[in-house]
């Protein structure tokens, strides 16, 4: 049981520090539009490589029969790594359907917590409620913007606000979205991590 405590303060430890990365990246994306896209590829181009080649490590040390499937991962992987790097324009084109997505599901997930406490009557809900209409809302703008260099702007915006609000929902709200799921729940066989 302690060791499930633990997990779970590690994972709200590890949103924290998403959240600081995601407002960080934002700023970037807001102070150097262009250029953050065209490193962004290429990072992520050579991450994704790197990525493949330990996937492809692995896949032959386990053998074809039980390493097939991180074959199968760890060549797409480098594929895709491949892309990222060799057409940079495709993928900054995507970049903003990808974050915009990210944001929408994001602020689906806190909008799933703030119903769970408003059917607990956990106070604030109203507040979680708001932060994830907002999240949503600018996901969906980030998804449909044009231009490349407003996109970016724009992203980096959201970026930031979604950071913000993970951080407000991190710090303030997840235990009252604890105690919320906990009131629904009840009855039902579940692990308290208070």
């Amino acid at each position: 049981m302690e060791q499930i405590k633990k997990l779970f303060q590690k994972f709200k430890l590890e949103t924290i520090i998403s959240s600081i990365l995601l407002i960080a990246l934002g700023v970037l994306f807001m102070v150097f539009p262009s250029d953050s896209t065209d490193a962004l590829c290429t990072v992520g181009g050579i991450i994704l490589i790197c990525i493949s080649s330990v996937i492809i490590i692995a896949s032959i040390a386990y053998g074809f029969l039980l390493g097939g499937h991180l074959l199968i991962s760890g060549v797409s992987f480098m594929l895709l790594g491949i892309f990222c790097l060799v057409y940079p324009d495709v993928i900054k084109n995507i970049l903003p359907i990808i974050f915009g997505v990210y944001i929408v599901i994001d602020g689906s997930i806190s909008l799933v917590d703030s119903l769970y406490c408003a059917s607990a009557r956990i106070s604030g809900w109203v507040v979680l409620l708001l932060i994830s209409i907002v999240t949503i809302a600018l996901g969906g703008f980030v998804m449909f913007s044009t231009t490349l260099d407003t996109i970016t702007m724009v992203a980096g915006i959201c970026l930031i606000v979604d950071g913000v609000c993970d951080l407000v929902k991190t710090l303030v709200f997840s235990r009252k979205v604890r105690t919320a799921k906990k009131k629904f729940l009840e009855g039902y066989n579940y692990i308290d991590l208070d």
